[in-house]
């Protein structure tokens, strides 16, 4: 809810112009950002910053918690479970 006190959040025609945003704009754009959801900061140095990150963190999954699950994955799949009961 807006007073008319203090400036609204960078809309898309306010985005091009980063310079100008003020600190709050500028706080607003990374707090209300969300990797996980696909929310990007609208500044494009924190925008590559938020990437990068995510992609090493999935990168991570991948290389260190998938090959941990897989056995797990593999015996409770519903295929073995069908076959070890017949």
């Amino acid at each position: 809810m807006e007073d008319g006190s203090c400036p609204s959040p960078a809309t898309p025609s306010q985005a091009e112009d980063y310079q100008s945003w003020t600190l709050k704009q500028k706080l607003e754009d990374l707090i209300n950002c969300d990797a996980i959801h696909g929310v990007m900061p609208k500044n494009p140095k924190y925008k590559a910053y938020f990437e990068e990150k995510f992609e090493e963190k999935l990168s991570k999954y991948v290389r260190v918690v998938l090959p941990k699950l897989r056995p797990a994955i593999q015996k409770d799949s519903v295929k073995q479970f069908y076959q070890a009961s017949n």
